[in-house]
């Protein structure tokens, strides 16, 4: 069996920028083995919420903030959330909806999601943005320090991606 520490410096030595990046993904990971491979390279979240009840809680969301659009600026946050409560929990499905006013396009997007609608302290957090329930894949991010490899064939892992 191969040592894995021995194995990171050769393929960083190599010259590949790309290989190198895995390796310092692979080193990060190995740095917390207590957890699963999964949530190590963040392929899956913790918690494992399914990845279409995912799509439609983003989809609805998404419908939220649109029918927010329609309600009354003038609202304080906690006003249109409860009047978004409101006119979703009494909402009933209409044929017609499909093509009609922006608010029944939204509440029709929000029903065909399924979800329940949200309490107002969840719903404030939509209408602001700052649910972070989705984290970016540990390849994707730019927290990773940056390496490169220069001619002489030394890294240089300190540097950030920029």
């Amino acid at each position: 069996m191969t040592d894995l520490a021995a194995l990171i410096a050769r393929v960083r030595e190599a010259g590949d920028p790309d290989a190198a990046q895995l390796a310092a993904i692979v080193e990060q990971v190995l740095a917390t083995p207590d957890k699963r491979v999964g949530a190590a390279f963040r392929v899956r979240r913790k918690g494992g919420e399914p990845r279409r009840r995912t799509e439609r809680r983003e989809a609805r969301d998404c419908a939220i903030r649109d029918l927010a659009q329609t309600i009354g600026s003038d609202l304080s946050l906690e006003e249109r959330a409860q009047e978004i409560i409101q006119r979703a929990s009494r909402y009933r499905p209409a044929p017609c909806d499909a093509s009609g006013s922006a608010e029944r396009r939204a509440l029709r997007q929000i029903a065909e999601t399924g979800l329940p609608v949200p309490g107002e302290r969840q719903l404030k957090r939509i209408l602001i943005g700052t649910e972070s329930d989705m984290q970016t894949p540990l390849w994707m991010s730019e927290k990773l320090p940056h390496v490169s490899v220069s001619d002489t064939g030394e890294n240089n892992a300190g540097n950030r991606r920029g």
